[in-house]
Formats: structure tokens, C-alpha cells, sequence
């Protein structure tokens, strides 16, 4: 009875378990189409998600993609700290940290350079996470 035991215990342990674990997953599936190619986002049992995509300017409109679903409050939080607009979401008590950074601020002009400046193949990848972050903002508003 001894060995029955151990044997049920060891199917229990190798197969049931992780058919249960497996059955019970809810993983989330995203798929879209850029015009890089087709990305397609899988978020495993903890939300991580795992991209997917034809090129590598869909893995990077996939990448915004996932970043704003889980982080789209702290991408706008850091765009106000660098533009310094902070003060108009959290209280005139940080007018002088928002005059601070906006001294520290380049000009538009040098950005837009400093942009033009990068190889091709940054400036596609750039872009193509914006409008990963852009799409899902769009998705979100809807």
C-alpha cells in the first residue's frame, strides 16, 4: 500500500499539478499590426509581458505598447517633470521646482537636432515605440 501511495503522490506531483497550474493560467494575448510588421504581446502568469514581432520596428512599437498598458501614469509623470508642467497636475507649491526645470530646458531646435543626428535606424525605433505608446493611448480613450 506503501508504493500505491508514492506512485499517486508522483502523478499528482508530475502531472496534475502542472495541468492544473497550466489550465488555471490567464494569459493575455495582444496582437496588432504596424507598419513595421506584426507584434504580438504575451503577458504570463505574473503580467510580464513577452513580445513577439516580425521586425525589429515592431518589437519596438510593441515594447511602447506594453509600457504605456503598465506604466502610462509614470510616462506622464516623468513628461511633466522634463517639460515643466508639473505644478498644473500637483499644486502651485512646485512652481519653483517647474521654473527650474524649464531653465534647464534646450530648445526645441536642439532636440529636433539631436534627433536628426541619431543613425536611421534609431530615429525608425524611436518613433515606432512613440507610436506603440501613442496606439495605446488611443486604444484607452476609447
Amino acid at each position: 500500500m506503501n508504493r500505491f501511495k508514492k506512485w499517486i503522490f508522483f502523478v499528482a506531483l508530475v502531472v496534475l499539478i502542472p495541468y492544473l497550474l497550466v489550465a488555471c493560467s490567464s494569459r493575455d494575448k495582444t496582437s496588432m499590426e504596424d507598419q513595421g510588421g506584426k507584434v504580438t504581446i504575451y503577458r504570463d502568469n505574473f503580467g510580464v509581458p513577452h513580445i513577439y514581432a516580425d521586425s525589429e520596428s515592431a518589437l519596438f512599437f510593441g515594447w511602447g505598447y506594453a509600457i504605456a498598458q503598465d506604466r502610462l501614469y509614470q510616462l506622464e509623470y516623468m513628461r511633466r517633470v522634463a517639460a515643466g508642467t508639473f505644478a498644473e497636475v500637483f499644486g502651485p507649491d512646485l512652481l519653483a521646482f517647474d521654473k527650474d526645470r524649464r531653465t534647464a530646458l534646450k530648445s526645441d531646435d536642439w532636440y529636433e537636432k539631436s534627433f536628426q543626428a541619431l543613425s536611421q535606424r534609431k530615429q525608425r525605433n524611436y518613433k515606432a515605440y512613440a507610436a506603440g505608446v501613442n496606439y495605446y493611448i488611443a486604444e484607452a480613450k476609447k
